[in-house]
């Protein structure tokens, strides 16, 4: 839990209108400022000063958290409560919990792959939720397909795109979750170049999460759940290459979670 120098406040996190929502828990208020967020303090000469009050921090970061846009669905997604079933979904885990770890030491991203269901969207809510809720590091988590579309009402609306794109391109760590989702038109090709293009000259973190895969695949794989088409013939060669410049590749194979989850109680009826 995330604490502030003073009171040990906690937070909890509930849906509210589609997101992940964090609130001080149990209704806790800091005890030394009473929520007003400033304190007096004697200063130098015996004099009295006002400054900012410790439990700001812990504020703060709830409001990250929440800015973020995690969906709800997610919204309690943890690298503690991720339980890899496969060799490769430990991998992807470790691999996360390395990226918080080392943030922002380390600012190298990480790319995801792999089937539905085996926890790629799960780490990388997981993550926004460390890093901003332990660290204190701006996150935003975007949906591709839903910025697709957010994007196409404000051109039917005849207004500019940049107050969606430019947060995106600007935050320290971005979450692209569903890459390569979409018809693949040449104009949503477009908004991906840019964005990752401009997320790469700037140096910044980003993660995403992609049901293709970087190769071909066997026929194995093919049963697997896997999607035919590769990572390049979904987003081209040249967003392929700028994102092996900024991330590191991890695929995740298994058994998808969430229909696993939906026999295990049919079978208790």
């Amino acid at each position: 839990m995330s604490a502030a120098p003073t009171g040990t406040p906690t937070y909890t996190v509930a849906p509210v209108q589609g997101r992940a929502v964090a609130r001080a828990a149990n209704g806790w208020e800091c005890p030394e400022c009473a929520g007003a967020g400033v304190v007096r303090r004697v200063g130098e000469g015996g004099y009295p000063v006002v400054g900012p009050c410790g439990c700001r921090a812990f504020s703060r970061r709830m409001e990250l958290f929440n800015r973020a846009g995690v969906p709800a669905l997610f919204g309690d997604s943890r690298l503690d409560t991720f339980a890899p079933r496969t060799d490769s979904q430990g991998d992807g885990w470790k691999a996360a919990r390395e990226l918080v770890r080392s943030y922002p030491l380390e600012r190298r991203g990480l790319v995801l792959l792999g089937p539905v269901g085996v926890g790629k969207t799960h780490l990388a809510a997981a993550i926004v939720r460390e890093l901003t809720l332990e660290k204190g590091v701006p996150c935003l988590f975007c949906d591709f397909v839903q910025l697709l579309h957010d994007l196409k009402a404000t051109y039917e609306r005849r207004e500019g795109s940049a107050a969606l794109l430019e947060p995106l391109a600007r935050v320290e760590v971005l979450v692209i979750d569903d890459l390569g989702k979409g018809r693949g038109t040449d104009w949503e090709l477009d908004v991906l170049d840019d964005l990752v293009s401009r997320r790469y000259n700037a140096d910044t973190t980003t993660v995403a999460t992609t049901n293709h895969l970087d190769r071909e695949m066997d026929s194995r794989e093919r049963r697997s759940g896997f999607v035919a088409d590769t990572l390049a013939q979904r987003v081209g060669t040249r967003i392929q290459s700028r994102l092996h410049g900024m991330c590191e590749f991890y695929e995740m194979d298994g058994e998808d979670f969430r229909r696993s989850r939906r026999v295990r109680r049919g079978s208790r009826r």
